[in-house]
C-alpha cells in the first residue's frame, strides 16, 4: 500500500469540504482512521458529523444510518465513542467554532492577531 502524503492528504480533504461532497468526505475519514489503532474522540466526531449531516440532506431520520457506526465504537471505545458524540454535536451546532479549530490542526491556518488572515 502506497504512502499517505499528509499535506496532499489535507489539500484533498479541504478541496471535498469546500465542493460538500460529503461521501468522499465519510470515505476519507474512515479510511484515515483505519490507519489508527485507537481512533480519537475527535476523528470518530467528525466522521459521525459528516455522517449524520448527510442523513439530514438526504432527508433520513438522523441517526438512522450513523447509529451503526456509534454502536460499533461503543463496543471497541465506549468513552471514546461517548466523547465522539459531543465532537459530533458541537460540529453541527457551532460549526464555525469548530471550522475554525480543526482549520489550525488540519491546515495550519491561523489568523494574525488582528483578524484578519495572511495574504
Amino acid at each position: 500500500m502506497a504512502e499517505i502524503d499528509p499535506k496532499e492528504a489535507s489539500r484533498q480533504i479541504r478541496e471535498r469540504l469546500e465542493r460538500g461532497d460529503l461521501a468522499e468526505i465519510e470515505a476519507r475519514l474512515a479510511e484515515l482512521g483505519r490507519s489508527e489503532e485507537v481512533p480519537t474522540a475527535l476523528s470518530l466526531g467528525l466522521r459521525l458529523a459528516v455522517a449524520m449531516a448527510a442523513e439530514m440532506r438526504d432527508g433520513v431520520p438522523v441517526g438512522s444510518r450513523s447509529g451503526a457506526m456509534i454502536a460499533g465504537w461503543a463496543k471497541n471505545w465506549p468513552q471514546t465513542a461517548d466523547d465522539a458524540v459531543i465532537v459530533a454535536r458541537e460540529f453541527l451546532l457551532n460549526p464555525g467554532k469548530l471550522k475554525e479549530t480543526l482549520a489550525s490542526r488540519l491546515f495550519g491556518d491561523r489568523p494574525e492577531p488582528s483578524g484578519e488572515a495572511k495574504p
